[in-house]
């Protein structure tokens, strides 16, 4: 071991700790995690106060949430490289420094311009941080226990976006929006010091840094340009296409092409250098291959989800947003338990069957929530979140879990990377997806509705006069009265349109999960996991 490596290592007696309690390991890594995620949605529910603060508009300030998650994107897919030359655990640690001092910079900013500019620098500190954390536990943990881990590690992932809303309001309704970036300096400090003092450095990735010292190593600066500006631009568009009309917005389209030509010309230059930025041969390993579909479409699923029940409640159903948000909370209380299961699950029984069994009882809850109408009430609503977050923790241990099988130990960051990267823009393309087929869903809808509401039709004739004389009866004139009729008429033709809307794309996402399960047979067996063990 070099002696700069020995440097930032943590004492023998702390390696030998966390040897018997890997555990314990996992504890320390998810609070930089949750602090990340958490900063992910904290801000979205404070933008009116940022801008009415910064005199700026509402859509000036969304700017925000949007930098933050280019910035996120942009840095995931180079954190492998990133931390395999200067040391996954140094790494580690600059990135939760620059995420904790752009948390104080964000905190003291005084214009729109100072907050989007520290909020990049807060997204480039932050993406690294999940998958560093996933690299850590693939290659710190027991095979053994790897599964439990990843369900402790889960667990962050699933409380930071469920908090992050109700303590962003909480705070910037007692206190002012600067705190919900100062909330981070002591939350940060915390992980550096446990991280410095309790984490260990990788044998395999102080091997691996040796070995491309040794190599006449030549960073990638081509690579690392082009997949930049490939991943940024594409994040922009699919964050704000839907917004701005797709392609319509001479924006959106300059963007496309940017982010068309940069991945088109980056994928074919990382594909031939010895030593990538990017390492996108990796996709080439069965098991990581197969894991970075099934979670993009996963993501897809979860965000996706996240937005379509709390809207169709709102926009069908008169909810307001806290009630539309209270739908999500049994299913988050399901989820945290089910997560618990889960990782003993992954010591009795196969990672694929349960990866099948996920997926299935996915497909289910998503056909469940097809059979919905415009006659539900609340618990129906909370019982369909609850039954897919059932199912969807069955999905993200497994498929993590079996993810690393069979990987190089020098090459856990470099996976990691890519799998975090298919979470990014699953859920970005997700988002932006759902929000396009929904409202063309809804027009083509509208369109056969409204086609049998016509003066041919007997049921429609016998229902605006029906309704007419009802109207009548209550004070109105015969004009008025069937002038208000077609209203009521025209609205109901809308709900109805919207509610197939939404069915439609439950099943589409059922569709989509159904075609994941044949790839989980190309997951290596358990057996393999012995190649990611402890170094």
């Amino acid at each position: 071991m070099s002696a700069e490596a020995s440097a930032l290592d943590a004492p023998s007696e702390k390696r030998s700790l966390l040897k018997s309690h890997p555990i314990l390991m996992v504890v320390v890594l998810t609070i930089a995690s949750f602090m990340e995620v958490l900063d992910t949605g904290i801000a979205n529910v404070s933008l009116p106060n940022i801008a009415g603060n910064l005199s700026s508009t509402t859509e000036e300030a969304s700017w925000v949430i949007s930098s933050y998650l280019i910035a996120n994107a942009v840095v995931v897919p180079l954190s492998g490289w990133l931390a395999t030359y200067f040391g996954r655990k140094r790494f580690y640690m600059v990135c939760v420094f620059i995420f904790v001092v752009a948390s104080f910079l964000c905190g003291i900013a005084t214009n729109l311009e100072m907050l989007i500019f520290f909020r990049v620098l807060q997204g480039l500190g932050g993406g690294s941080l999940v998958p560093l954390e996933q690299a850590f536990i693939a290659d710190s943990v027991p095979a053994e226990k790897r599964g439990m881990a990843f369900s402790i590690y889960g667990l962050t992932l699933v409380i930071a976006p469920i908090f992050a809303p109700t303590l962003g309001g909480w705070i910037t309704d007692n206190y002012s929006w600067h705190w919900i970036f100062f909330i981070n300096i002591p939350i940060g400090i915390l992980s550096l010091f446990l991280v410095w003092t309790l984490v260990s450095e990788p044998q395999s990735v102080i091997d691996e840094r040796e070995k491309l010292k040794k190599s006449n190593f030549k960073i990638d600066w081509v690579g690392m340009l082009l997949m930049t500006v490939g991943i940024g631009a594409l994040t922009v568009v699919l964050d704000k296409g839907y917004r701005e009309d797709w392609f319509e917005s001479d924006f959106i389209v300059v963007f496309s092409i940017i982010a068309f030509v940069a991945l088109l010309v980056g994928i074919a230059w990382e594909l031939t250098r010895e030593n990538p930025a990017v390492d996108l041969r990796l996709l080439a390993n069965r098991s990581v291959g197969a894991a970075a579909v099934m979670i993009f479409a996963i993501a897809v699923l979860i965000y996706g989800t996240l937005v379509l029940v709390p809207l169709m409640a709102q926009t069908l159903l008169g909810y307001t947003a806290q009630m539309a948000g209270m739908i999500l909370s049994p299913g988050a209380v399901v989820a945290l338990v089910m997560m618990l299961l889960t990782g003993f699950l992954m010591k009795k029984i196969e990672a694929r069957v349960l990866a099948i069994a996920g997926l299935v009882l996915a497909a289910l809850a998503l056909w469940h929530l097809t059979t919905l109408n415009l006659q539900v009430g609340y618990w129906d609503l909370a019982y369909a979140r609850a039954f897919q977050s059932f199912s969807a923790a069955f999905l993200f241990v497994p498929i993590t879990t079996a993810a690393f099988r069979g990987v190089p130990a020098g090459k856990i960051n470099n996976a990691s990377s890519l799998i975090s990267l298919s979470v990014n823009l699953g859920g970005s393309f997700g988002i932006a997806a759902l929000a396009t087929f929904l409202s063309y869903k809804t027009q083509h809808h509208i369109s056969v509705l409204s086609s049998h509401a016509s003066e041919y039709n007997p049921n429609y004739i016998n229902w605006i006069n029906q309704t007419t004389a009802a109207l009548q009866e209550k004070g109105m004139s015969a004009l008025e009265a069937a002038s208000y009729a077609r209203g009521l008429m025209w609205s109901e033709i809308e709900r109805q349109a919207g509610m197939l809307a939404f069915i439609d794309a439950f099943y589409a996402l059922m569709i989509m999960v159904l075609c994941m399960i044949p790839l989980v047979f190309l997951f290596k067996s358990g057996k393999s996991d012995k190649s990611v063990d402890i170094h």
